[in-house]
């Protein structure tokens, strides 16, 4: 999946395909690496943001936890990421 993103580095697919395998793997930092990816391609995607909140929360970086809920709650609700 790794040569496949090089070769495609905004395939939304690939990316969430890795993100569910390094977290499969026990590897948080390296999904929310490939996570952080995907939110640039598409903010507007609250799903990514409640699963970086709950990445960021295992993490114990509790403030950006905080700070992911809510532009999660933000794309939700039809408002922009970046609020």
């Amino acid at each position: 999946l790794e040569k496949a993103l090089k070769k495609y580095p905004k395939n939304e697919m690939f990316l969430s395909l890795l993100v569910s395998l390094y977290l499969q793997k026990n590897k948080p930092k390296k999904a929310l690496s490939k996570l952080n990816r995907l939110i640039k391609i598409k903010p507007e995607e609250y799903t990514n943001w409640l699963l970086k909140a709950r990445i960021l929360k295992d993490l114990k970086r509790y403030e950006e936890a905080k700070k992911a809920y809510f532009k999660a709650s933000a794309s939700a609700c039809g408002f922009p990421a970046s609020l």
